[in-house]
């Protein structure tokens, strides 16, 4: 079944830029990079390389998120030198809790503020080597609490009296002054209580990129409304309208003939646009069921002034609108006004319990705008996290660590 997940990220956007609020990340601390080598799967990977100071990205939660839960696959080329945090969901109540590398065991760690010293999860730790994490730091009560597995391994909880409170986002880096370079593939993200017992049970998973790659049914009054910025006119003959905001990585940039403007028409005008399909395997499992849809959309508007009503919507095979889990049109929505600034808008597509034919069935409409002003569009990407369950379940023991009291 599906999880209600607040992000995944494939880092096959490629987007590390803050033009304006909001960009791809809530937040990103020095210099990280989304790099083409190593990957575990597609053609991206996050690079966090901290060299004595912060190094991040992060995403903001919803708020009272208080139970947050998280799956990502992590990778060393060097083993790091001391101590280092991977993961942290940032809590300014109940104190920071971490998922960390110790060059003591050779293995990973959990901890928090309050929960020390910190806990064994996992095996011995090698290079070239992508791990697979699970995560969750439960801050509902006055007892804190840790739990993790590495690659479906024996499961560590660790916990300790403090005070209840909120998680208001959730990193990979480190907010500290440590030096390392860490390697980080497929994230998922959620704050929904219950998610973590079914991420931890799955063999693997995988987030996968999708960008647009065929036209559909364009739905546009007179040739020329919907234009290129420069020199490219589109009508409902138009077969590669998708080569115009079908970039990977992500251009982020209003670039004349990189862009599909409307420029005129109505706001029933459209273009239609289909993506690729799912991969049949591209992890170490088929992973073959979809447990959440984002949906990432960039774009400009040629004035500050006026209401574009310009809108990015996803459609399935049947042409009934999928909407994001606000209710609004994905990714962008009339309500969430551009301006010059470009703007990178990311959804999370609401009430998924859906198939891989379902998903391979979905396409984007752009358009809809008032022409008041114009607005171009830039970039869309679909990302899937799919995952492989195992059967039977296979039960596996804990291993509970409290703080030593005295």
């Amino acid at each position: 079944m599906a999880i209600t997940c607040v992000h995944v990220d494939s880092f096959e956007h490629g987007n590390m830029q803050t033009l304006s609020a909001p960009s791809m990340y809530s937040v990103i601390t020095g210099t990280p990079a989304i790099v083409t080598s190593p990957v575990r799967t597609g053609t991206r990977a996050l690079q966090v390389t901290a060299t004595g100071a912060a190094e991040s990205v992060s995403y903001s939660m919803p708020a009272s998120s208080r139970i947050v839960s998280t799956c990502v696959y992590v990778r060393f080329a060097a083993l790091p030198g001391a101590v280092v945090r991977l993961v942290t969901f940032i809590n300014a109540t109940s104190g920071n809790g971490s998922l960390k590398y110790s060059n003591v065991s050779g293995k990973f760690q959990i901890g928090s503020t309050v929960i020390t010293p910190d806990v064994d999860v996992g095996p011995t730790i090698n290079i070239d080597t992508w791990y697979r994490i699970v995560v969750e730091f439960d801050t509902s009560t006055t007892t804190i609490s840790l739990r993790a597995t590495v690659d479906n391994g024996t499961e560590v909880t660790a916990s300790a009296a403090g005070t209840a409170g909120d998680t208001t986002s959730l990193a990979l880096g480190t907010a500290n002054v440590e030096t390392y370079t860490c390697y980080y593939s497929d994230w998922i993200m959620s704050a929904t209580d219950g998610d973590y017992e079914q991420m931890r049970d799955w063999l693997g998973h995988v987030v996968e990129g999708r960008i647009p790659s065929s036209d559909g049914t364009h739905n546009i009054a007179t040739s020329g409304d919907f234009d290129s910025f420069v020199g490219t006119a589109f009508d409902n003959s138009t077969t590669n309208g998708n080569t115009f905001i079908a970039h990977r990585p992500q251009q982020v940039a209003n670039t004349a003939d990189q862009v599909i403007r409307q420029e005129l028409g109505t706001t029933t005008d459209y273009m239609e646009f289909g993506l690729e399909d799912l991969a049949s395997n591209i992890g170490t499992y088929a992973e073959k069921n979809v447990a959440a849809i984002r949906v990432i959309g960039c774009h400009t508007e040629s004035s500050a002034t006026g209401t574009t009503l310009a809108e990015m919507r996803t459609y399935d095979s049947g042409n009934n609108e999928v909407l994001d889990d606000a209710g609004l049109s994905a990714p962008i929505a009339s309500t969430r006004d551009s301006g010059l600034n470009i703007t990178t808008w990311r959804s999370m597509l609401a009430g998924i319990t859906a198939t891989r034919t379902w998903v391979n069935g979905l396409k984007i409409r752009l358009g809809y705008a008032d022409n008041d002003p114009d607005v171009n569009f830039i970039d869309c990407m679909m990302e899937v996290a799919l995952f492989q369950t195992q059967s039977p379940t296979i039960y596996k023991p804990r291993i509970v660590v409290s703080p030593m009291r005295w």
